[in-house]
């Protein structure tokens, strides 16, 4: 299991009073699977989504929340080392 966290979008200026939200959703999950795989189960995984689309993020998207071919393409490069290092 891959627990992802929220990505981060263009429409983060300007909804700038939810990033407290999205960071305390995002440590809450990251702290879960910590948690769970310190009781044993490591079959479980986490991914920092805010780290998945560069620094470049808000070129990633139409609208600010929806992607784009480049924000699909930064997606799957953003996955793919964990997805890698998860299958071997």
């Amino acid at each position: 299991i891959l627990v992802v966290s929220s990505c981060r979008f263009g429409r983060e200026h300007i909804h700038a009073a939810n990033t407290p939200v999205i960071e305390a959703r995002r440590d809450f999950q990251r702290d879960t699977v910590e948690r769970l795989r310190t009781a044993g189960d490591h079959h479980i995984h986490f991914l920092d989504g805010a780290t998945i689309l560069d620094d470049e993020y808000g070129e990633s998207t139409v609208d600010g929340v929806h992607p784009t071919d480049l924000g699909f393409a930064r997606m799957a490069d953003g996955f793919a080392p964990k997805i890698t290092e998860l299958l071997t």
